[in-house]
């Protein structure tokens, strides 16, 4: 395989996945920008005041732009068979996989590669991986960074730059290098929607017995609940053989953020969300979902998603 890939990368309207409100692709043949393609998405959701804070789009901006289901074809076309290339990309992928799922769009075999990883492993004397510091310390093209589109095209040009400096001529080659491997999104069946009901408090604690699915995954909640009390929702977590900790750090796997009270949280989160963007954004892979995801899982919905 020669240098021929697609770089792809979303903005989210909260810190749900399925809430993409902006899509940038990248599409390079030959080790060279061969095209580009770029959309504000409508996510039929409200937006999260901390997630307009990084990427300036706001609810009014995709009122008239298409859903998911209406930019989809489109966005295949650019894509074609080619694989998916993204910084972070188990974020990019899990958006584009859960975006399948509650928009029940057949989903497609992708086969996808991260230049956070790559970058890791061939340039680890660089002082940061986070996308920009990466274009800085290449000495890339400036980009406005949190934009779709300039973000695809910054990580298209990162990869190039990385295959050039290891005389990388094919992905595969570069993969090699790095000792690292092609990863898939499993095209996996979709639950029918409305097939279960949401589950309530009174549910969760008449259940004696659950599919151990959060087994080594380690979860931590801040803000309240709408649909059940803390102590309901942190034993459904255990119920399936998962653990709650108290506080954000490496080991968590996953932060369920519910409503906070301006009273006690002063500034855009809290400080445990604070905490897990900062993780994040350094690579740490701790998946940050609202209350809607977490009632998903808990019903066995969408747990592809889950990391481990």
């Amino acid at each position: 395989m020669s240098l021929d890939f697609v770089a792809i990368d979303f903005e989210t309207a909260s810190y749900e996945r399925g809430s993409a409100c902006a899509v940038g692709l990248t599409v390079v043949r030959n080790g060279c920008v061969a095209g580009s393609f770029y959309t504000l998405l409508n996510p039929k959701v409200p937006f999260a005041p901390q997630c307009i804070r990084i990427h300036g789009i706001r609810e009014a901006d995709v009122k008239s732009a298409p859903t998911f289901p209406e930019a989809w074809d489109e966005m295949r076309r650019h894509m074609g068979q080619l694989p998916l290339i993204a910084h972070n990309a188990s974020f990019d992928i899990g958006v584009l996989d859960r975006l399948f799922s509650i928009w029940r769009v057949d989903p497609v075999p992708v086969r996808y590669a991260c230049t956070l990883r790559l970058s890791r492993a061939l340039c680890p004397g660089a002082p940061s991986h986070r996308l920009n510091d990466l274009c800085d310390y290449f000495r890339l093209p400036d980009f406005a960074h949190h934009n779709a589109e300039a973000d695809a095209r910054a990580c298209a040009l990162l990869l190039l730059e990385m295959a050039r400096r290891r005389g990388a001529d094919s992905l595969d080659a570069l993969l090699r290098a790095a000792n690292l491997r092609w990863s898939a999104l499993p095209v996996c069946a979709r639950t029918p929607a409305g097939s279960a009901a949401r589950p309530t408090a009174a549910t969760e604690s008449a259940r004696e017995a659950c599919a151990p699915v959060f087994e080594g995954i380690s979860f931590v909640f801040t803000g309240e609940l709408s649909s059940m009390e803390r102590q309901a929702a942190e034993r459904a977590v255990q119920l399936r053989a998962g653990t709650v900790l108290g506080g954000v750090s490496r080991k968590t796997g996953v932060l369920v953020v519910g409503e906070q009270d301006p009273r006690v949280v002063r500034g855009p989160c809290s400080t445990k969300h604070a905490r897990a963007l900062e993780l994040r954004d350094k690579g740490c892979a701790i998946e940050i979902v609202g209350e809607k995801v977490f009632l998903d899982w808990l019903r066995g919905d969408a747990l592809e998603l889950l990391r481990r």
